[in-house]
């Protein structure tokens, strides 16, 4: 410990250009990687990669369908059935299906009328209705969005005023095919270990996955640029909002860029401002600002070198680690000052080397006890809160380092700065906090522990709001749309059930068909094809369906 301590005085005090030089050189290289740093707001974000929840989600997509589809409401200043709405309906749809990534468009126009038609069920292969379909009486059409089940409050609003509008883009298969490859080569780890050809095609098929999340990613932004487009061209007859999870997550990465530019330039606003307020000295603005603006580099450079990608929960992880930067700084200050108004006669290069010495050990156990309380987050269960946790204990490492080298090291090559007079405006606020604590004891007892009952109470009516719709401000398009969905349209939130069928019910139809072959083989017709058997349609799996529903 002595050797490192005393490696650490030569190098700052005694190297400090060269000290300067390897920081610049690491912000260098860290702002290379910078270019790599990476935002997320996928819904498969807020989970964990071995979250088996997430395993049977994908699935499920894979097999009934994916989520990858928008949804716009169109609220007609005309009757939703009249021809002009129809026809504001048929161009929008038109436009939609020319966009390449769009595969198929659901609209009014498009879904079948039977309810009240009198067509029978062997001839609605062959025979299906729409509202284009010529000589369509619109009464019969209305009283279906009324009392059809599947379209009241789903595709048309209980009073026809709003409509649904689905677009649907054409699934990813390769990105099933790369996450089904990744977890047969992880299923082999977790049974053997990987050979160095396995362990490569691992890492090559990871690296393709963030490729291929990144171009989606961009394509999308595309996509919903396009969809809004074609939207403004036909707000001047109906009210139109769009929504969907693509278009979530568009714009949610949208905010999280907003925010951490917001946050940054406020923040670094703020220091400058209450640097300046307090010490009134450039030199006592520019290195805690410098130490600041390094840490946020180096921690933004190691999150594109690592891979790691920023989400909505830690978005904010730059604002607060400029915060905690700056309060080290700080400490530094105000003690060199308080030295130099103790010990005037003592060179600068002294002072700051009594000032490293004797606020290395509070400052490490500021840092350590805040890291244990960020790194408190690293035993949850839902990933970008543990991703912040480390997010934070590794900045939080970092400024420490940044702050014991970059600061001193800048004041031993800056010139002697004069006295600061002995009555400025911090001292004379803690003197006057510690004189407040002196003359009045017990009156701050006792208001602390009134304060204390009065939190107390605030605490026991916290509720924890999961309303995904109150995330958003009223005047983004996401809360727009979604509020409109949940109040005419069936809501936002739908839950899929998903019931599995008996599968020895599968197994005895594949003995008995084993048994039978030979028998059978002796009589098949060769132009006839024989029917599986389905193991939901029948009279007795219908009555389970209808119990369940």
């Amino acid at each position: 410990m002595m050797r490192l301590t005393a490696f650490y005085y030569h190098l700052v005090f005694k190297q400090s250009s060269l000290v300067l030089v390897l920081v610049s050189f690491m912000v260098l290289l860290a702002a290379y990687y910078a270019l790599d740093f990476e935002l997320d707001a996928s819904a498969e974000s807020l989970v964990l990669e071995n979250d088996n929840s997430l395993e049977y989600y994908r699935q499920t997509r894979e097999q009934y369908g994916t989520d990858e589809f928008l949804i716009i409401t169109y609220t007609p200043d005309n009757d939703l059935l009249s021809k002009e709405s129809l026809k504001g309906i048929e161009s929008l749809r038109d436009q939609l299906l020319k966009i390449d990534s769009v595969e198929s468009v659901v609209s009014i126009l498009d879904v079948p009328i039977i309810y009240n038609l009198e067509v029978k069920l062997s001839e609605l292969a062959n025979n299906l209705e729409t509202i284009e379909t010529p000589g369509m009486d619109m009464t019969l059409v209305r009283k279906e969005f009324l009392t059809n089940p599947f379209y009241r409050d789903l595709i048309v609003s209980s009073d026809v005023k709003t409509t649904a509008i689905q677009v649907i883009f054409y699934p990813d298969i390769k990105y099933f095919d790369l996450i089904k490859h990744r977890d047969n080569l992880r299923a082999q780890s977790s049974q053997h270990d990987l050979n160095q050809e396995e362990t490569e095609e691992l890492k090559n098929v990871l690296q393709q996955i963030k490729e291929h999340n990144s171009e989606a990613l961009k394509q999308r932004e595309k996509d919903i640029e396009i969809v809004r487009r074609i939207m403004n061209s036909e707000r001047q007859h109906a009210k139109l909002f769009l929504g969907g999870i693509p278009m979530i997550t568009v714009d949610m990465i949208r905010f999280i860029r907003h925010d951490l530019l917001v946050f940054g330039v406020g923040v670094i606003t703020f220091l400058v401002f209450i640097l300046m307020l307090f010490f009134r000295k450039p030199r006592w603005v520019l290195i805690p600002l410098l130490c600041c603006v390094i840490t946020g580099i180096l921690m933004i450079g190691f999150l594109g070198l690592a891979g790691w990608s920023i989400t909505v929960i830690s978005s904010n992880f730059l604002s607060i680690l400029l915060i905690l930067t700056l309060s080290l700084t700080i400490h530094l200050i105000v003690r060199f000052r308080d030295l130099q108004i103790v010990s005037p006669d003592k060179p600068q290069s002294q002072l700051i080397r009594d000032t490293v010495a004797s606020m290395a050990r509070p400052c490490f156990y500021t840092i350590l006890t805040t890291a244990v309380a960020f790194a408190s987050l690293i035993v949850s269960k839902i990933g970008p809160v543990i991703d912040f946790g480390w997010i934070m204990v590794i900045g939080l490492g970092m400024a420490f380092i940044v702050s014991f080298l970059v600061f001193p090291a800048s004041i031993v090559l800056l010139p002697a700065t004069a006295v600061p007079p002995s009555q400025d405006f911090t001292r004379r606020f803690t003197l006057w906090v510690a004189q407040l604590v002196q003359a009045t004891p017990w009156t701050i007892i006792f208001t602390s522990a009134l304060l204390m009952i009065i939190v107390g109470i605030g605490i026991s009516r916290l509720k924890v709001e999961n309303r995904f719709i109150d995330n958003f401000k009223s005047s983004t398009e996401i809360y727009q749309g979604m509020i409109v969905i949940d109040q005419k349209l069936g809501g936002t939130t739908p839950l899929d059930v998903i019931i599995d069928p008996d599968q020895e019910f599968y197994q005895l139809e594949e003995d008995l068909s084993e048994q039978a072959s030979d028998f059978d083989s002796l009589f098949t017709d060769p132009l006839y094809e024989p029917v599986k058997p389905n193991y939901w349609l029948n009279p007795e799996m219908m009555k389970k369906i209808q119990s369940v529903h």
